[in-house]
């Protein structure tokens, strides 16, 4: 429980409230098998930016009845057996703007898992326009990507069983969970149930990649203002905010795979527990819903890239208590 005193922000306070970002869209683990294979330096280069992941499960997911009318390809999102609103892509839009004004046409690949716009020739030669996965829409549509205006997300998309939370207390994310052998992403392949009768579970395991976004807040005082009120508050090193961070989420989430629940945070030797802080936090600023034994966590992205939305969820840590305040459908902002 957070204490009675949470609400009460003292006029010098250091408020610091982190939120968490999707550096790529969700990839399924076969898909990290193949980035392994391939080693594409973009994708490589993307997932080397974070050092904060997820393992999490969703029943597998496709394109459904999939048509073309140029310069639009339609469709469906089937998660599971749920089947969600006809979708349309604006083609000519969503290609790559470096190729506006010099194509005039391009190949598509369409199938249940890959739209693909490319230029014509050898497939393994062909340069890529523009690709979609069920995945990469929700992220791209999220992002903003031209030509997907008409286009509907199902909520069964972006919901996952959350399974593990994983930190690289050294290194990146794609060295810690790709490119290592990692004993979770294993034992949780071997023991997941199929969600989706003739899925593949290695199709419904997905990793999440996520950095780290830091907010700081400083109350004013004008009756007490001093020179070193003004100094910028010293910023903790990032490996104590990533491991943090991971306690604070497995502490109030209890993924069923995290062995170590952190159940005295968030007192710790290498937390944020002395750092001068007088709250901090963290949310997810993407839009995802992670549904663990004890309940629901919502993430939410703002209008800015890099801040949470109105409907995310927090946890929050302040006078040595935690807690996850959730976001209320309806109350006024």
């Amino acid at each position: 429980m957070i204490s009675r005193t949470f609400g009460v922000v003292s006029p010098h306070s250091t408020i610091k409230l982190t939120s968490l970002q999707l550096v790529y869209p969700p990839i399924s683990n076969q898909e990290a098998v193949w980035i392994e294979r391939e080693r594409d330096p973009d994708v490589r280069d993307a997932l080397r930016t974070s050092d904060f992941y997820m393992i999490v499960g969703r029943p597998d997911c496709g394109f459904s009845d999939v048509e073309v009318d140029p310069p639009e390809v339609r469709f469906s999102i089937r998660v599971g057996e749920a089947v969600g609103a006809r979708s349309a892509i604006d083609m000519a839009d969503a290609v790559d703007p470096d190729h506006l004004g010099e194509v005039e046409t391009f190949i598509l690949d369409l199938g249940d898992k890959l739209i693909r716009a490319r230029l014509d020739g050898p497939t393994e030669d062909s340069e890529v326009l523009a690709w979609f996965t069920p995945d990469k829409l929700a992220w791209d549509h999220a992002n903003g990507h031209p030509g997907l205006d008409r286009v509907e997300i199902p909520a069964g998309l972006i919901t996952y069983d959350l399974l593990y939370i994983g930190i690289a207390s050294e290194g990146d994310s794609y060295r810690r969970l790709i490119e290592s052998g990692h004993q979770r992403r294993t034992e949780i392949l071997a023991n997941e149930p199929q969600r989706f009768p003739g899925a593949r579970v290695t199709d419904e395991i997905l990793l999440l990649f996520f950095r780290l976004e830091s907010l700081y807040m400083r109350t004013l005082d004008v009756e007490a203002l001093t020179p070193e009120y003004f100094l910028n508050p010293r910023e903790p090193d990032r490996k104590r905010v990533v491991k943090d961070l991971e306690k604070a989420l497995v502490s109030q989430l209890r993924p069923s795979y995290n062995r170590t629940t952190y159940d005295s945070y968030p007192r710790s030797a290498d937390g944020l527990e002395g750092s001068g802080l007088d709250r901090y936090g963290y949310v997810i600023a993407e839009n995802m819903v992670l549904r663990t034994a004890v309940g629901e966590f919502h993430g939410s992205r703002g209008l800015v890239p890099g801040l949470a939305g109105d409907a995310a969820d927090f946890v929050v840590v302040a006078d040595s208590d935690v807690a996850v305040i959730h976001h209320q459908p309806g109350a006024e902002q």
